[in-house]
């Protein structure tokens, strides 16, 4: 059986998801102290979720099967309401209680572009249709039926 390009989406989602919460989500005092998501809760979830992607995304790829795309379309869905909430929560903090301070110089980093980025393509990997040569018919189980011994 061949592979499905359509998984790519998942495993470059799944990557960038993870990566930007690695990168910093916001710097004060003009970039001298930077925070990235990962060293919150919500930002490990977020990195878990997008290694897990990833790594279904991989297997899509190889194997394309229909609970694989669902499992890494609904964990995009996912990735992408956290990164979003993550990232409103992000905007209030800082334009609601630092704005005040004019001596904090609070700005904004990469990783919640690259993060929603990141689990939009994962989310996107649902609405991908696979081939249908490359799914099994339903009600079977996937595996090719053994070649017939010659009598």
């Amino acid at each position: 059986m061949k592979g499905w390009a359509g998984g790519f989406p998942g495993l470059i989602g799944g990557i960038l998801t993870a990566g930007g919460t690695l990168l910093p989500w916001l710097s004060v005092y003009a970039g001298l102290y930077r925070y990235p998501a990962i060293v919150g809760t919500h930002g490990k979830l977020l990195f878990a979720a997008g290694l897990l992607t990833a790594a279904l995304g991989a297997v899509l790829v190889l194997w394309p099967r229909r609970p694989l795309l669902w499992g890494v379309g609904l964990l995009g869905f996912g990735e992408l309401a956290l990164a979003g909430y993550l990232t409103a929560q992000l905007l209030a903090a800082t334009w609601g209680n630092l704005s005040h301070y004019p001596f904090l110089v609070v700005s904004f980093g990469p990783g919640p572009v690259v993060s929603l980025v990141g689990a939009g393509l994962s989310f996107l990997t649902l609405f991908l249709a696979p081939p249908a040569s490359s799914l099994p018919a339903p009600g079977s189980t996937g595996n090719p039926r053994p070649a017939q011994w010659p009598s």
